[in-house]
């Protein structure tokens, strides 16, 4: 690297870095902004608890902004606010000072250093006013699509492939520069493919005709990104175009993946139990609580409740299964409120009368995030498998609670305490299948006249 391009890099650094801190110091004092700010950084922290977006939680945006302030997340815990609000301003102002030099390179402006920087300078002073310097899905993404172009409007070889690259993913920041890659390709690639190559021209109009068609285009990729999106933001227009890709974007990407299902990590001194959880699935099991019969009742859950359900528990077995027994109904319970969320659109209510040889046992439920147990049922025998029987109200009782359903479980008749049991399992099975499910005649709508459960 020659010495003079060394100094400038040297200047550049130098001129960013302050004009960074000047800012944050002009401008982060005035306090957390409780809107954009405080979203983007709590989907990152989402994000490192392992929550997906589009199915853990509601996100009108790609998960691009969450995955980049991951690390600020952390990394900077007490110093949160601080960091990411100084790291979106550096992000502005090399943004301002890489489109200013875009600028000056592809228009040939010969400038000293003193006039070069007062330019980008002027430049960072016009923009200031239409972004709001913190952590923002405009600013994330501008800054890539800014690298990305002048990457491509400026280097050559494997250096433009890679800006290519990099705009292409600007669109994982926000919906709005969904059109970016196409156009940079419009104005970059079409030109060249439709006009000779100078040194292939003999003729002199031939030879301005291809310096000046891509010209034309590359102002017209500048105007755009550097005026329409950074001086006119705030304007209608532009808003518009947001809401509808926001718009579109929930509709493709979002509704399609916002699956009910969840996953529960609980872990006691006593017990280590993980469940995952598909409402809208098929019955599909894989259980191993290390208690046969408990593997067999909750085999009938799934099965016919068409919940989806892996369950591995380990617990102080050699003590007794009670806490196994009554922590595995815990951890299927929250898993189950996990995946309901709002409870938005379901039944609610549900029945089911299940016959089983000489048995009959009615199992009602409300989900309504009330949770409560009624148990009337009587066992003829104290073990069941190498489970004591009085266990099994331990872990309706222990599910209802986590879920927050009130559950009334009744043993009309029978002889046969296994018939009895499973009875009761799969009636419960049947009652959550219904209740769980989506009405369509009310989509959306919370069921309840009080709007929430």
């Amino acid at each position: 690297m020659k010495i003079s391009a060394y100094k400038k890099y040297l200047y550049d650094l130098f001129f960013i870095s302050l004009v960074s801190f000047a800012l944050h110091y002009l401008y982060s004092r005035f306090g957390f902004n409780p809107t954009d700010e405080g979203y983007y950084l709590s989907t990152a922290k989402r994000l490192i608890n392992f929550q997906i977006p589009h199915r853990d939680f509601i996100s009108i945006m790609p998960p691009g902004n969450g995955l980049l302030h991951i690390l600020d997340v952390l990394f900077f815990k007490d110093y949160l606010f601080l960091y990411s609000r100084f790291q979106s301003i550096v992000f502005f102002v090399v943004m301002c000072t890489l489109w200013s030099k875009i600028i000056v390179e592809i228009f040939r402006i010969k400038l000293n250093v003193i006039i070069e920087y007062s330019f980008i300078l002027l430049s960072i002073m016009l923009c200031m006013h239409d972004f709001q310097l913190m952590s923002w899905s405009s600013i994330d993404g501008l800054i890539i699509a800014t690298v990305g172009s002048y990457l491509v409007l400026l280097k050559e070889g494997n250096s433009k492939v890679l800006g290519y690259f990099i705009i292409s993913i600007s669109y994982l920041m926000k919906q709005s520069f969904v059109f970016y890659p196409f156009a940079v390709l419009f104005i970059t690639v079409l030109p060249r493919l439709t006009c000779p190559s100078p040194a292939t021209t003999t003729s002199l109009p031939l030879r301005i005709k291809t310096i000046v068609v891509p010209c034309q285009f590359e102002f017209s990729l500048i105007a755009t990104v550097y005026v329409e999106i950074y001086l006119r933001s705030s304007r209608l227009k532009v808003h518009f175009i947001d809401i509808f890709l926001n718009y579109l974007y929930t509709l493709l990407i979002q509704r399609p993946n916002m699956a009910r299902k969840a996953k529960i990590n609980r872990k006691t001194k006593e017990t280590s139990i993980v469940v995952e959880l598909n409402l809208d699935g098929k019955g599909s099991y894989k259980i191993d609580t290390k208690i046969g019969f408990l593997n067999h009742m909750l085999e009938q859950v799934s099965k016919h409740s068409l919940i989806d359900l892996k369950i591995s528990a380990k617990g102080d077995t050699h003590i007794d299964l009670h806490h196994t027994t009554e922590d595995t109904g815990i951890a299927i319970g929250e898993c189950l409120k996990k995946a309901l969320g709002s409870s938005r659109g379901i039944k609610r209510y549900a029945h089911a009368l299940i016959p089983m040889d000489e048995t009959l046992t009615r199992v009602t439920m409300d989900v309504s995030n009330r949770p409560y147990l009624i148990w009337k049922v009587k066992l003829k025998v104290e073990k069941l498998g190498e489970m004591d029987t009085e266990l099994f109200k331990e872990w309706f009782q222990a599910f209802s609670q986590a879920a927050g359903i009130t559950l009334h479980v009744e043993n009309i008749y029978g002889d046969n305490s296994h018939h009895i049991i499973e009875s009761c399992f799969k009636g419960l099975a049947r009652s959550l299948r219904e209740a769980v499910e989506i009405d369509k005649r009310i989509k959306n709508k919370i069921p309840s006249t009080k709007g929430v459960l």
